[in-house]
């Protein structure tokens, strides 16, 4: 269903987003992206993480537009709405969760992560957890990361 005229993103359908203070960051899924192309306009109830292992993409909203590359980590704060351009050989992680913003900042922003292993090695186990429909032990996965920030 359209909210102010934009669609929540598709994987969020069936999911409780109304979720408002939790300890440990609540993940809803990640996945790893690999196809050229634009995401249309579109909002999550979640924070949202990408995370760029190769090539280029920019993420545009009204609150800036953010420049991804290798390395890059891009925060995107709940309920904000934004689009994706990926240049051709772009592939990232992303994944969305909720936290109590105690824990991790959810403002706008990009981060240099570099080619930090620990969290590709995160993001790609968070991926295949979704993958498998099984989140146990998401949260203690993504905590240590979120703090970190």
């Amino acid at each position: 269903m359209p909210k102010n005229g934009v669609m929540l993103h598709p994987s969020t359908k069936g999911i409780d987003m109304s979720v408002q203070s939790v300890e440990l960051p609540l993940l809803f899924y990640a996945w790893r992206r690999k196809v050229t192309g634009n995401v249309a306009p579109h909002q999550h109830g979640g924070c949202e993480l990408i995370y760029v292992l190769e090539g280029h993409c920019r993420v545009e909203s009204p609150a800036g537009i953010f420049e991804g590359t290798p390395g890059k980590l891009l925060v995107i704060p709940p309920e904000v709405i934004h689009n994706q351009i990926d240049d051709p050989g772009e592939d990232n992680i992303f994944c969305v969760f909720q936290a109590n913003p105690a824990l991790f900042a959810q403002h706008w922003r990009s981060l240099d992560l570099g080619g930090e292993t620990r969290t590709i090695r995160m993001f790609l186990e968070l991926c295949d957890m979704t993958e498998k429909n099984d989140l146990t032990g998401a949260s203690a996965l993504l905590t240590p990361v979120l703090t970190n920030f």
